[in-house]
């Protein structure tokens, strides 16, 4: 690609290039590129929007001349239609943004759950919804003063809706009403002890929450997953907790692609590891009123960090770990 041809943020945000590559693979010669001049290491995407972002931390040498800056996401659009891809648009929001969960597109909109504030120094949790405006994202509407000085761990978007975790010492589990975009505003909040670093649905009304159970001094005790009530958005309610294990800890919490659940069975897989090395997959069952039960653990040998487990054909599932199949089980046998 021709340097002519690398297009720039209407504010400049970084001296890397991003290139956006789309194959046909019917066709894989006939390639489409598209090149911005930004960095980029965080992205989400949408059925016709995919967006880049990656977080100024203010540090370096423009903290020494400028004093202390607080840290800031830019967010880089492209269009995607088909095999064609074309930059829209740069943004740019307060803060910085954990993962791929703190983004949703809805309606046209953007929405970004970012943690304002340095680690050292006074912090909070802003939603903030963003509009195409020429080639520009602008900010129409924000809310913010969750999470006083703490982080998120967890995002859930559910069209007009958010639910967020931050942690410090408790949990607060946030709701917050977006169906206004220039208006969020936050409906409940739930403290309790511990976190919840990935929330998957479980039909309409309930939520199931992977992450640690902690005392009320934040001292973490091991993996542990929750239930929420969400019918009430303004109440919502901790149904049922499950520990997994003393000092234990869950791959999930850090890469949601750990996490299997079988809607059919209601069943949740887990893969979890001790410090000492020793790993297993926990197998859960949530009942239609958010009980939990466990039903059996498989045990892996080695550490078991990587397992996945893969749904085939037959009501059958594939526990994987370290590249390879270690068991084939039959869910309905469970």
């Amino acid at each position: 690609m021709e340097c002519t041809l690398v297009q720039h943020p209407a504010a400049a945000s970084a001296t890397s290039t991003i290139t956006v590559l789309r194959i046909d693979p019917s066709q894989p010669a006939d390639v489409d590129v598209t090149a911005v001049s930004a960095d980029g290491n965080l992205v989400y995407s949408s059925l016709d929007r995919l967006y880049v972002a990656t977080t100024d931390w203010g540090w370096g040498w423009q903290s020494l001349r400028d004093g202390e800056r607080q840290p800031t996401t830019a967010i880089h659009a492209f269009s995607v239609d088909g095999t064609q891809t074309e930059y829209v648009a740069s943004g740019t929001v307060a803060g910085t943004v954990p993962d791929r969960w703190a983004f949703s597109e809805y309606d046209g909109n953007l929405r970004v759950a970012s943690t304002l504030g340095q680690v050292w120094s006074p912090r909070e949790t802003v939603v903030t919804v963003f509009e195409e405006d020429a080639d520009r994202l602008s900010v129409v509407g924000s809310v913010g003063g969750l999470g006083e000085n703490e982080q998120i761990h967890a995002v859930r978007w559910f069209d007009e809706v958010a639910v967020i975790v931050t942690f410090r010492q408790v949990d607060p589990l946030y709701t917050v009403d977006l169906g206004d975009p220039t208006s969020p505003r936050v409906l409940g909040e739930l403290k309790i002890p511990g976190f919840s670093e990935y929330l998957h649905p479980i039909g309409d009304d309930l939520l199931l929450g992977v992450g640690q159970d902690a005392t009320n001094q934040g001292q973490l005790r091991g993996s542990q997953l929750s239930t929420f009530d969400l019918t009430e958005l303004t109440d919502v309610t901790r149904l049922a907790t499950l520990g997994l294990g003393t000092h234990v800890y869950s791959a999930v919490e850090e890469d949601s692609r750990a996490f299997t659940y079988l809607a059919d069975q209601r069943l949740a897989f887990i893969p979890v590891s001790d410090w000492s090395g020793g790993s297993e997959v926990a197998v859960a069952r949530v009942d239609d009123q958010g009980r939990l039960d466990l039903v059996t653990t498989i045990e892996l040998s080695g550490w078991g960090g990587d397992a996945r487990v893969l749904p085939i054909e037959d009501d059958r599932v594939a526990v994987v770990s370290h590249g390879r199949v270690v068991q084939l089980l039959d869910v309905n046998q469970l």
